[in-house]
């Protein structure tokens, strides 16, 4: 589309290296059995006290903007088959139940030959969160631009959350910022009922000019960022039923 603005064109702007292999869209299930509620969770942990790792709190597009939905997933990324069934043999037998016979019927053989795994595990995702002990996410359509901070590996996201691989609250702050929060929503495209921004990675993150600050001014932000950070949530847990959105309204 054409951009009938004067000025730099925001749609010219090239991937930085900088911002290379950073943003990820998150996992794809093809599969909604994968998903479980707390209380399974508990009770296959109670079987099996080391899969706690193997069973993140699993976040959609829709838990960041309103409020979270408390539930887990099964992920087995990078486990076969036959180490699925000999360790954990009561998950396995529930995912034989209840998420096999959809697989089965999967036009693509590779969903139906990994059967017990995520559709799109996203590999890339979690390579970039090595060693991070938490990481940035937003939702991809959303009317307001949010981002908050996820413990790393406790939380895992849906495809419809965009990831950054960044622990930096930096790089947190930059990202809420007035400047980026216009940025995406010139670059981005709309999606949806309502025809929503969309924040995609290639066109919203990846060609970001972050700002060379001094050390004094990346310290500010940075500081801005954690206090940005510690009041949603402290608000939340004084409000269970108060939403980022809600926020940004008032």
């Amino acid at each position: 589309d054409e951009q009938l603005t004067v000025g730099a064109s925001i749609a010219a702007a090239r991937p930085l290296s900088a911002n290379s292999r950073l943003c990820w869209q998150g996992c794809k299930l093809v599969g909604e059995h994968f998903q479980i509620d707390s209380v399974k969770a508990k009770n296959f942990t109670a079987l099996y006290p080391d899969v706690g790792p193997r069973l993140p709190v699993y976040w959609a597009g829709s838990d960041i903007a309103r409020v979270h939905r408390p539930r887990h997933v099964i992920d087995f990324y990078g486990l076969p088959e036959n180490a699925v069934r000999e360790k954990y043999p009561a998950i396995f037998q529930h995912l034989t139940d209840y998420v096999l016979p959809e697989r089965e019927q999967n036009r693509d053989r590779g969903f139906r030959e990994k059967w017990w795994v995520f559709g799109r595990p996203r590999p890339d995702l979690r390579e970039a969160n090595a060693g991070l002990a938490r990481y940035i996410a937003t939702s991809e359509v959303a009317k307001h631009r949010l981002f908050i901070f996820l413990e790393w590996p406790k939380n895992l996201i849906d495809g419809g959350v965009i990831g950054i691989a960044s622990a930096d609250a930096f790089v947190y702050g930059v990202l809420s910022s007035r400047i980026h929060v216009a940025w995406a929503l010139a670059a981005g495209g709309r999606m949806g009922v309502g025809d929503d921004p969309r924040y995609q990675n290639a066109r919203c993150f990846d060609p970001f000019p972050f700002p060379n600050c001094t050390s004094e001014c990346q310290e500010r932000i940075r500081a801005a960022g954690e206090q940005l950070d510690v009041h949603r949530k402290r608000q939340q847990k004084s409000h269970p039923k108060l939403t980022l959105t809600d926020m940004y309204n008032v």
